[in-house]
């Protein structure tokens, strides 16, 4: 009997941020150009699944990545080769197209119509649950102005309690001064609503902001904060946070701001900032992030430090006996 031909293994990575999956578009061969794959290619001998696929995923998109699990089954594509997939995190590098049309994000309501290469619309219905399982990171929207406003001051009610104690009114006084456009939200709702931009059944437990030398987060309006905290006490609170929130950003046009990483009481310890930050670095354009964190916060700087921020810059702090922290640390990102 003539000795079977070896399987040939073929690897794909789904890469999901957030709610988001990336795919790729098939240049060739002409019968499959134009149609959306999840990226990969062949094992080679020797090579296990994961080698293998973090070393196609470099070649075709320039990213460095971890393997995670499977996703789905096996898919048979001929009587000789085998396809599979892997859930895979973006670690390092800038995704670009080297072997392909073109990239593009779908979230799970993209699935469905998307025009697959036939093989790995086998994985349609499991991706749809990854997407759809958990936390959403999106940009936010008007309806999430008050959300925002109320989970900033959760996570930053020791700053904010040196202008009044009162969180109630700070919320008040916060909640027109937030640029909507500028933020991001971390929503356990948002896949349940129809529409992103409309009536959904949003659950916002996360927001952050990421912004460049065109603006900032927050606009700052003494009445606001005169209306809710006093005519004395609100214009003081006024003058500090303009000059905090407001002043111009001297970053070259590919630089990114993250700013107001913020998560609710009740979701603390879930790993949400984490995904707000992976969440920002793969819906916006920029090429470096940076942002800043005090020397005392430890889980924080570690946080950045496992996405792959590192310290760029240190400054030491004016009064900061007063404030609790002595130096604030600047961190980079480049893709």
């Amino acid at each position: 009997m003539p000795n079977p031909k070896p399987n040939q293994i073929v690897v794909a990575g789904a890469l999901i941020s957030g709610s988001l999956l990336l795919v790729a578009q098939r240049a060739r061969p002409p019968e499959l150009a134009g149609l959306w794959e999840l990226p990969g290619g062949k094992v080679a001998t020797g090579e296990t699944d994961a080698a293998a696929l973090a070393r196609e995923l470099h070649e075709e998109l320039g990213v460095e990545v971890t393997v995670g699990p499977r996703i789905g089954s096996d898919v048979a594509l001929t009587t000789t080769t085998t396809l599979r997939a892997y859930r895979v995190t973006q670690t390092g590098g800038a995704l670009h197209p080297n072997d392909h049309r073109a990239l593009r994000w779908v979230g799970a309501d993209d699935l469905d119509d998307l025009a697959w290469v036939p093989a790995d619309r086998a994985w349609v219905a499991e991706l749809t649950r990854a997407l759809r399982t958990g936390l959403a990171v999106r940009q936010a929207v008007e309806s999430d102005r008050a959300d925002i406003a109320s989970v900033i001051v959760e996570a930053y009610r020791r700053e904010f309690s040196a202008l009044s104690r009162n969180m109630d009114k700070i919320t008040a006084a916060l909640t027109p001064a937030i640029e909507v456009g500028r933020f991001f939200v971390a929503d356990r709702g948002a896949d349940r609503g129809a529409d992103r931009g409309a009536d959904r059944d949003a659950d916002v437990i996360g927001a952050i902001a990421c912004t460049d030398h065109t603006g900032r987060a927050m606009r700052v309006r003494a009445a606001d904060w005169r209306r809710h905290l006093g005519l004395v006490r609100g214009g003081v609170a006024a003058r500090i946070l303009a000059a905090q929130w407001m002043s111009r950003l001297d970053y070259p046009a590919e630089t990114g701001y993250i700013e107001f990483v913020a998560v609710a009481e009740r979701a603390r310890r879930q790993g949400i900032a984490t995904k707000l930050v992976e969440g920002v670095i793969a819906q916006t354009p920029y090429i470096d992030f940076e942002l800043e964190v005090t020397d005392v916060n430890v889980p924080a700087r570690d946080c950045y430090r496992k996405i792959g921020f590192v310290d760029v810059n240190r400054k030491k702090e004016k009064f900061g006996r007063f404030k609790g922290f002595h130096e604030r640390i600047y961190m980079q990102y480049t893709r």
